[in-house]
């Protein structure tokens, strides 16, 4: 046991030296407002530099595939999100599928985003269009007051290897007095919604990509029930508190979620992803990606 522990604390020195090493590069390399990393996770473990790649390669493999994320701060937005809420969100996608999640950094944008959906989306694309890649989904996190036409989230485009999607992110889903996973919940929407809309004619209720999502209820229903990320702007608000979806003026609430009809009102967000969502995130990274 002894020998075994003494292991294991080398690999958590050798993991924490790795990851100084990561975030001094990181600095060194990011000018011009944007920067650039690249990290495979799969099951929440991380390969951040060559050295982890190498030494540790079977846990880089993703047996669905490897998502790719770009992030595009519009004007007003602080970088900060990249690490303290963009990768931590691919993270939980990755932890909990068998698909793998690769960050291709972040760029600050000089622009100002506001309008419908559609008006966000022919924006992002006038405004950073030729610099997109293929195979890789573009999220822009931009803000603007809620109200209808200023959505929550949402995304265009299928996502494939041939194609660019982008997704748009407000950062109003953060305000104070939201639960604490509206947001991170929100970005995880922003990035499954292009793998998850080209199948929501098989969502529990056909064609809303939302019912995709689920509800964990505990003892006390009012109090206990938590709404999985892409249901968390399509459940019915509670009276007993602040419900997210109640700073949206249109109601798009689903009838069905994985795993019932009916959903209940809630309060509170949670990040675990519900089956449906897995099985369908997954599907399409081994079938039409």
């Amino acid at each position: 046991m002894p020998e075994t522990t003494t292991f294991l604390g080398t690999i958590a020195a050798i993991i924490n030296i790795l990851d100084k090493v990561n975030h001094t590069w990181m600095k060194i390399n990011s000018k011009d407002g944007s920067i650039t990393r690249r990290s495979v996770l799969k099951n929440g473990v991380a390969a951040t530099t060559g050295l982890a790649l190498a030494s540790g390669a079977a846990s880089a493999d993703s047996s669905s595939g490897t998502i790719t994320l770009e992030a595009w701060f519009a004007d007003s937005v602080s970088p900060n999100v990249y690490d303290n809420h963009f990768v931590p969100a691919g993270e939980t996608i990755a932890s909990q599928t068998s698909v793998g999640v690769e960050f291709d950094g972040y760029t600050n944008t000089t622009n100002q985003y506001n309008g419908s959906y559609t008006d966000l989306f022919d924006q992002f694309r006038d405004n950073h269009g030729s610099e997109f890649d293929d195979g890789k989904i573009h999220v822009l996190f931009y803000n603007q007051a809620p109200n209808q036409g200023a959505p929550a989230v949402h995304a265009d485009k299928e996502y494939a290897s041939d194609s660019k999607p982008v997704a748009v992110v407000n950062m109003w889903t953060k305000m104070p007095g939201l639960d604490e996973n509206a947001f991170p919940n929100t970005i995880i929407t922003g990035i499954l919604r292009p793998l998850l809309t080209p199948h929501d004619g098989k969502a529990p209720e056909s064609n809303m990509v939302n019912s995709f999502g689920t509800q964990y209820t505990g003892t006390i229903p009012i109090h206990d029930t938590y709404v999985s990320p892409m249901a968390t702007w399509h459940t019915p608000s509670n009276a007993a508190c602040w419900n997210p979806g109640d700073l949206e003026d249109e109601d798009d609430n689903v009838n069905a979620l994985c795993g019932g009809k009916d959903p209940r009102a809630n309060c509170q967000c949670s990040t675990d992803l519900s089956d449906c969502t897995k099985k369908w995130v997954e599907h399409h990274m081994e079938n039409d990606y």
